[in-house]
């Protein structure tokens, strides 16, 4: 919460003191488990230190892990681990230049949710879909391909089949802003008004849930200009 590196290094510390006796043999659940918080740390102090090392080890570290969380035997942590591969080199991939990182991210949480389902973990399903959503819109971005604008769409559409507003309205009203991007977005590119009036709908949705916390009013009337002149490039 703090922002802060060196408590992170001693959250890294931490893990890796634990793994001097969570051994592979001694305990290989426990040595697992460690391995993915230890990747948690590295990746998050990453973020913060701007350390590709950091990266790479806490990437290293989710592989470790999976070397005894299978897909086979324990399917929900290997999805688990999954999902935070697919955060790390999304977070990668916004420091970056290129698609290389963005589309491991995509990799990673596709291969997640062969595992994560709604029917097994239908929260975490909708946080990956989520997820997911969100490194499509960047990969997007950057390839200009509208198949992908689609794909983040659909991405985004299935996340709101869980994340309601009466049961999770702060969930609910990021997907409706994203949703409502990737929709404006892709109407511009199918020069659908109708596709983009959807969109502008999502983006209002959010605004309203949100208009009146610091900031955020003039946050989301920027995003709503930027979907109107969307609106105007369509003939």
């Amino acid at each position: 919460y703090s922002k802060d590196a060196d408590q992170l290094g001693l959250s890294v510390e931490a893990y890796q003191a634990a793994l001097r006796q969570w051994t592979l043999k001694a305990a290989p659940y426990d040595y697992a488990a460690a391995q993915n918080n230890l990747g948690n740390a590295l990746t998050d102090r990453a973020k913060y230190s701007k350390s590709d090392a950091d990266y790479q080890a806490g990437i290293d570290a989710y592989a470790t892990a999976l070397t005894v969380w299978s897909k086979d035997r324990q399917p929900l942590q290997w999805a688990a681990v999954q999902n935070n591969i697919g955060a790390a080199y999304a977070t990668i991939g916004r420091a970056e230049k290129g698609t290389g990182s963005f589309a491991k991210a995509v990799e990673a949480y596709e291969l997640c949710l062969t595992a994560r389902t709604k029917d097994n973990d239908p929260r975490n399903w909708a946080l990956t879909e989520y997820n997911l959503g969100l490194v499509l819109v960047d990969l997007a971005d950057r390839s200009k391909a509208p198949g992908i604008w689609q794909q983040a769409t659909d991405a985004f559409t299935a996340s709101l089949e869980v994340y309601t507003q009466d049961e999770s309205p702060s969930d609910w009203a990021d997907v409706q802003e994203y949703l409502g991007w990737s929709l404006a977005h892709l109407g511009a590119l199918k020069q659908d008004r109708g596709m983009i009036k959807d969109g502008r709908a999502a983006m209002q949705t959010a605004y309203e849930y949100y208009k009146d916390q610091n900031g955020a009013a003039a946050y989301y009337q920027d995003k709503l200009a930027a979907i109107d002149k969307l609106m105007k490039s369509v003939k």
